[in-house]
């Protein structure tokens, strides 16, 4: 199979992802009908008020004690705003900062997480689900971490258990 090399979105229609899925010989079936996509959905205890989820990659943009910087308030805010039913918040540290614009969940921050999530909710037309994602290296920092994202307002954690130090 050949997968093209880096280019700009070159899909432009639902004829023109059909043969490239076919050409690809992937297998994938397509439904022209999305209506499902704005159904509710439960997950867990919670409902999503649809089934699109915004799920970035870190922006690398915080502060450099880990809180959410203006930027990444405004691009949080703006997936609410954009009425996603799932919005999984980037990996975020727990403890102490280690990389540069990376986010980092602890005693000090968790008051601006908690007003990033604050704004999240208002600005949001439905109510999403709002999910962190946690990582540490020492797992027994990461339930006192997921006692800090509930205070934060965070509807659940995602855990990542990285091998080396972030």
């Amino acid at each position: 199979m050949e997968i093209p090399a880096y280019q700009p979105f070159y899909i432009h229609s639902l004829a023109e992802l059909r043969a490239e899925i076919a050409r690809l010989d992937l297998g994938i079936p397509l439904d022209e009908n999305l209506t499902p996509l704005a159904q509710p959905v439960s997950i867990g205890n919670r409902q999503a008020p649809n089934r699109f989820c915004a799920q970035p990659i870190a922006g690398g943009d915080a502060q450099p004690d880990g809180s959410p910087s203006p930027l990444t308030r405004r691009r949080y805010r703006r997936y609410a705003e954009g009425r996603f039913g799932l919005i999984w918040l980037e990996l975020t540290a727990i403890g102490s900062a280690g990389k540069p614009g990376l986010l980092c969940l602890s005693e000090n921050t968790v008051a601006a997480f908690r007003e990033m999530v604050t704004e999240m909710r208002a600005a949001a037309v439905d109510k999403p689900i709002i999910v962190i994602q946690l990582a540490s290296a020492e797992t027994n920092l990461i339930v006192q971490a997921a006692k800090l994202a509930k205070e934060a307002g965070f509807d659940g954690v995602d855990l990542q258990c990285p091998r080396e130090a972030l």
